[in-house]
Parts: structure tokens; C-alpha cells; sequence
């Protein structure tokens, strides 16, 4: 411990416990590559939040100015949200005081000398912090979803004495608030895998406009370590890509898409079911998927069978003129030489994984069946019962809206 973390703590912006200490004394981290990914996060944020002001632009004169001014309007409302908070705690304790006093500060500081994961993209955010509070103050990303000590997100109430986090004290007016929370709470290590996901959940709740943000409803759905170090959740998710592996068949010119799918979820995903023809959707336990219900996440639309194949063939043979041709013709803007370099890229994966998961079964074109009942991998109980019609294609969902293959949702 250096001589500056020991002044800190003198002052009480630190609490340090010995146990911690002595973590951190003993724990040998790779310095380059960890702090080459926290910025690579970073990076990730700060290009998500250009194309969130982008896309939405147009929908006020309030978005237009934001989108122009880089998320400064949005900078100064997290800003004066912080304060209001900063005020309402400030009686709380001498450190709160002392927080409020320094508009945040000792927040910084805090999280720079004492961070809950050395290294990591938050603590590299508070580090420049420190170094911008001497030259005029941090910028707006530094500012928006800065954890503080617990590992909340400033502007967010303190959880009660169980540790939950209480509902009425959190709000998330977009889901990339509500992801930085989340991810926060899953990396503490105080919290049980039983506590973290009611946080979660909590905060789920809590996002004012849920879009396709979907969330796992219980812990039986996780392995027993529950959490990665990243704080992301550790599903349990059934093998043979969800598949009842008896029943698992090549999509092909002669066994081709359905026309109708339906779909739970954004478009990142390759998972698709069929609209049974009693027009009554799927419920998540015949999908065999784990999440609470959001009916704002469910999409349906048609598959364009006629140039899917073409479209395929075209990424397998690496031809993007050919490409091309099959998207003017499907009235969708030219794919890019990047993305066509991502379609190729996400193509291959999917086939080596179809190969490692499934064997001999030939994915060129995707696979279809039904999804297997879902079984505890541990206790071996039975989760959900599957049975829904299944299709995995080897390009994701945006992908295929790109191409003009899906309908655009």
C-alpha cells in the first residue's frame, strides 16, 4: 500500500479492508492486456453511444442537439442528477459529506486507488478522472454511469439493509444504463448468485423502455458459478445448439425456411421458431428459453426463400459482387466490403460450431428441428419443456435484415 492510498484512508475517502489489501498485494495481473481490453470497452461505449444519438436524432429538437453536441445534453442532465443525489446523501456519513462538498470527487479517487477490479474498464475511467479534475474537470462519458464504491451507478439510491436493491430507488431511461448497472453488479463479491440476480431483476424492472432487452428470470437457469469475472451471467444453456438431437435436419432448397418466423429477442441472435398454424405463438417454455416475458421483444415476419440460397453461396464463395446483386435486387442499400467481412467471419464460425456440436449434420444452409427440454446440467431437474419448432441460421438475424432475407424489424 502506497503513501497516497494511506493518506486517503486517514481522510476517509478510502475503506480498504486488510483482507483486500492483501488480495491485491498477491494477485499477479497481466497489466497490458487487461487494461488493452478495459479500452477496448471503452471504445465499445463510446461507439454505442454514437450510433444511440444517431438513430435517434430525429425523434426531438432535444435528440437533434444531443446528437450534434456529442451526448453533451445528456452529460449535463447525468450531472445534475448525480449532484440532486450527492445532496440527498450528503448527511448520510462524513464520506458522503465530503463526496457532496467535492461535487464527486471522492467518488474518483475512491474508485482510482481503490478499485473493485483493478485494471478494469471503470477503473480506468475514474483514473482519468483524477487526471481531468486537475485540468478542468472529466468529460461527459467519464461523467454518465461512473460506478461508485459499492459498484452502483451514480444517480441510483443505496440498496436496503438485505441487499437488494430497492425498486422504487432506480429508473434507467435507456438500456445502456441499465447494461453498465447490471454488469456492475455482477462483478461484486459480496453478493450471492441468488442476490445479484435479484438486483438485476430489480433493475429490469426498473428500465423505462425494455425494446428487446431480455433477462434470465431465475438462478437455476446459471451454473453454479453463476457470474464471470466480467460480470456477466453464466448460463446453463442446453447442448447440441438446443436442438433434440434426433431431430435435427439440413435447411436445403428441398427442406427451405418456413415462410412465417417468430422470434424473442434483438437481432444479434440466429435462433428463429415458426408461427404454428393455429396462429397461437410458442410459449418461452416450448422455445426452451429462460427469460421473464417481454412481449415488446417478440418479432415476427416472413423469410425470403427465394434468394436466401443465393445469398448464402455468395458469403460461402466469398463473392460480394454476387452479393451485391441479390441485395439491389432485394431493394437493400450495397453491403459494405467490413460488413461483408463480418458476414464471412460470423458464416465460418457458425459452420465450425455446427461441426464441433452437431457432427456430420450439414449446416451449409442452417439447421431446423425442435428444441430439446431443457435439464439442469448439475441436479439434473427439469427446466423447461422445449418442443417448439427450431431454426438456427448461419447468419444472425441483422444480417439477414441486411440482405433482405427478413423483413426489416
Amino acid at each position: 500500500m502506497n503513501y497516497t492510498m494511506l493518506l486517503y484512508m486517514r481522510y476517509g475517502l478510502l475503506k480498504v479492508s486488510p483482507e483486500k489489501v492483501e488480495k491485491k498485494e498477491n494477485e499477479e495481473l497481466n497489466f497490458f492486456d487487461k487494461s488493452l481490453n478495459s479500452f477496448k470497452e471503452i471504445g465499445q461505449d463510446v461507439w454505442y453511444g454514437l450510433e444511440t444519438r444517431a438513430d435517434k436524432m430525429f425523434d426531438s429538437p432535444y435528440d437533434f442537439a444531443n446528437y450534434l453536441t456529442l451526448g453533451g445534453l445528456d452529460g449535463v442532465k447525468v450531472t445534475w442528477e448525480g449532484a440532486k443525489l450527492r445532496y440527498n446523501n450528503s448527511t448520510d456519513s462524513f464520506y458522503d459529506f465530503l463526496n457532496y462538498l467535492t461535487f464527486g470527487s471522492a467518488d474518483i479517487i475512491n474508485g482510482t486507488f481503490n478499485p473493485e477490479d483493478l485494471l478494469s474498464k471503470e477503473h480506468w475511467l475514474n483514473s482519468l478522472s483524477v487526471i481531468t479534475l486537475g485540468v478542468g474537470g472529466a468529460s461527459s462519458i467519464l461523467l454518465r454511469n461512473r460506478p461508485n464504491i459499492n459498484g452502483s451507478i451514480e444517480g441510483k439510491r443505496k440498496g436496503n439493509e438485505d441487499g437488494v436493491e430497492g425498486a422504487d430507488n432506480l429508473k434507467f431511461k435507456n438500456a445502456g444504463e441499465y447494461f453498465d448497472y447490471i454488469n456492475q453488479i455482477g462483478k461484486r463479491s459480496d453478493l450471492s448468485i441468488e442476490q445479484k440476480l435479484s438486483k438485476i431483476l430489480a433493475g429490469y424492472n426498473a428500465l423505462e423502455v425494455k425494446g428487446d432487452v431480455t433477462v434470465i428470470s431465475d438462478a437455476k437457469f446459471l451454473k453454479p458459478e453463476g457470474f464471470g469475472a466480467n460480470g456477466r451471467m453464466i448460463v446453463d444453456w442446453p447442448k447440441d445448439m438446443g436442438f433434440n438431437k434426433d431431430f435435427i435436419q439440413s435447411i436445403s432448397n428441398n427442406n427451405p425456411l418456413p415462410i412465417k418466423w417468430d422470434r424473442i429477442g434483438g437481432k444479434t441472435g440466429e435462433n428463429f421458431t415458426t408461427l404454428p398454424e393455429n396462429g397461437v405463438p410458442y410459449t418461452y417454455d416450448q422455445r426452451a428459453i429462460p427469460y421473464l416475458e417481454n412481449p415488446s421483444a417478440r418479432h415476427v415476419g416472413t423469410f425470403d426463400n427465394d434468394s436466401y440460397f443465393d445469398a448464402i453461396d455468395a458469403i460461402k464463395d466469398e463473392n460480394l459482387d454476387v452479393l451485391n446483386k441479390i441485395v439491389a435486387a432485394n431493394g437493400k442499400n450495397p453491403i459494405s466490403s467490413v460488413d461483408f467481412d463480418d458476414f464471412m467471419a460470423h458464416y465460418k464460425d457458425f459452420q465450425n460450431n455446427a461441426k464441433n456440436i452437431v457432427g456430420n449434420v450439414d449446416a451449409t444452409y442452417g439447421l431446423k428441428g425442435t428444441a430439446a427440454p431443457w435439464y439442469n446440467s448439475s441436479t439434473g431437474e427439469l427446466l423447461m419443456n422445449g418442443g417448439a419448432e427450431q431454426i438456427v441460421t448461419p447468419l444472425n438475424a441483422e444480417m439477414l435484415e441486411k440482405i433482405g432475407i427478413i423483413t426489416k424489424y
